[in-house]
C-alpha cells in the first residue's frame, strides 16, 4: 500500500510539474517558456570547429590517463625497485612529465575556450535536466511527496560542478541546433575513472606448465559497445619485455611473473537538439568513449639472471563518439532518444583462455545518472 501512494505521489508531482511549465511538452521534451531568448544566447560553433574539439578533448584525456599511469607506476617502482640503481633517476623523469602534463592540459583548456567551449550555465543544465524528468524516479528515486523536484536538480548540478568538469558547445548540423554537453574527469568522481591491477602470473619453476604458458602468452584488450561486436585494441607477448628472441621453458619466476595495470578514462557526452516549432530542448542521444593506459611488468629469472622490465600504453576507442552529430539529428527524427555507448574493457588471458581484467565503464543513458 505504502509503495502505491509513493507511486501515485511521484506521478502527481510529474503531472503537476508538467502543468506548471510544459503542458505540451513530451517526457523527452520541455517547454520553455524563455527558449528563444535562451536560444539567441547560443553561439554556435562549426562543424569543423566540432573536430577540432574532440580532438583536444582526446588529448586532454590521454594526459590525465598518463598522468594516472604515472602515479601507479612510480608507487609499483619505489616498492619494487627497492636496490635500483636507477630508481631515483626514473622517479625524477617521472614527476618532471607530470609537471609537463599538467603545463599541457592548460594550454589545451585555453585552445578550447577559444573554439566556443563555455561552461554552461546553471540555468541551461536545469533546462536539458528537465527534459527527462523520467530518470529521477527510475534511477534516483527521489522522493517528490516530500522534496522539490526543483531543489533536487540543483543539487545534482552542484555536485556535478565538484565532481566532473562539465563542458558544452551548441552547433548547427543539416539545419538543426544542437547542443553537446560533455562530462569529463575532474579528480572527484567515482564513475568516470576505473582502475585494475591482476597478477596475470605469479611464481612457477623451471620446466614447468605454467613456465610454457608463460612463454606462449598473449595479452589483449578488448572494448565491448552496448551496440555491436567487441573490439580488439591490443596484443602483447610477455616474454618480448625480456628477451630478444622467444626463451625455452627453462625459466622461472618467484613472484610477479607479470602484472598488469589498467587505468581507464571515460568521457561522457549527451546532444539536445532543439525544436524551433515547439520551442523546446529535444533530448537525443547518449554516448561515450575511452581511453585506456597500461602497464604491464614481468619478472623472469633465466640462468640465475634475473630480468625484470615493464612497458605502458595508450589506446583510445571512440565507439560511435565521433558521429554525435548525426545519430542525435536521426534520434530526434525518429522521435525517441537514442544510447549509442561503450561498456567494458577486458584484458584477456590466451593461454588461460578469461578474461583477467574486466571493467565496467559508465555508460548513463540520462544526465541525471551523472550524480
Amino acid at each position: 500500500m505504502l509503495g502505491t501512494k509513493r507511486r501515485l505521489n511521484v506521478i502527481l508531482s510529474f503531472v503537476l510539474v508538467f502543468l506548471l511549465v510544459a503542458p505540451t511538452a513530451s517526457a523527452n521534451s520541455f517547454d520553455l517558456r524563455s527558449a528563444d531568448s535562451k536560444l539567441s544566447g547560443l553561439k554556435p560553433v562549426s562543424t569543423a570547429a566540432v573536430k577540432q574539439i574532440e580532438q583536444l578533448e582526446t588529448e586532454i584525456m590521454k594526459l590525465n590517463n598518463e598522468k594516472l599511469i604515472l602515479e601507479k607506476k612510480n608507487e609499483y617502482i619505489s616498492k619494487n625497485y627497492a636496490t635500483a640503481t636507477n630508481k631515483k633517476s626514473i622517479l625524477d623523469s617521472s614527476h618532471a612529465r607530470m609537471s609537463q602534463i599538467d603545463a599541457e592540459m592548460q594550454s589545451i583548456d585555453t585552445q578550447l575556450a577559444k573554439l566556443g567551449v563555455e561552461k554552461p550555465s546553471k540555468e541551461l543544465l536545469l533546462e536539458f535536466l528537465k527534459s527527462n524528468p523520467e530518470a529521477f524516479e527510475d534511477k534516483l528515486q527521489l522522493d517528490y511527496s516530500t522534496s522539490s523536484i526543483y531543489d533536487e536538480m540543483e543539487d545534482i548540478i552542484d555536485t556535478w560542478n565538484y565532481m566532473y568538469n562539465v563542458t558544452g558547445y551548441a552547433t548547427t548540423y543539416s539545419g538543426k541546433t544542437q547542443y553537446h554537453l560533455t562530462f569529463m574527469y575532474k579528480g572527484n568522481d567515482p564513475y568516470l575513472s576505473k582502475n585494475q591491477t591482476k597478477t596475470v602470473y605469479s611464481q612457477f619453476s623451471s620446466g614447468s606448465t605454467q613456465a610454457t604458458y608463460w612463454i606462449n602468452e598473449v595479452l589483449s584488450i578488448y572494448v565491448d559497445k552496448l551496440i555491436g561486436a567487441s573490439l580488439k585494441k591490443f596484443d602483447l607477448l610477455p616474454w618480448e619485455l625480456l628477451f630478444s628472441s622467444k626463451p625455452t621453458n627453462s625459466i622461472s619466476s618467484t613472484g610477479d611473473a607479470t602484472v598488469a595495470h589498467l587505468q581507464t578514462l571515460t568521457t561522457v557526452k549527451f546532444v539536445f537538439v532543439y525544436n524551433t516549432s515547439s520551442e523546446y530542448w529535444f533530448f537525443a542521444l547518449s554516448t561515450n568513449y575511452v581511453n585506456v593506459a597500461y602497464n604491464v611488468d614481468a619478472y623472469i629469472i633465466r640462468n640465475n639472471q634475473i630480468y625484470n622490465d615493464g612497458t605502458d600504453g595508450n589506446l583510445t576507442e571512440y565507439g560511435d563518439y565521433n558521429n554525435s552529430l548525426s545519430l542525435a539529428n536521426s534520434a530526434y527524427n525518429n522521435g525517441y532518444a537514442d544510447k549509442r555507448t561503450l561498456t567494458k574493457v577486458k584484458l584477456k588471458s590466451k593461454s588461460m583462455g578469461n578474461d583477467q581484467i574486466t571493467i565496467n565503464l559508465h555508460n548513463p543513458t540520462f544526465i541525471a545518472h551523472m550524480y
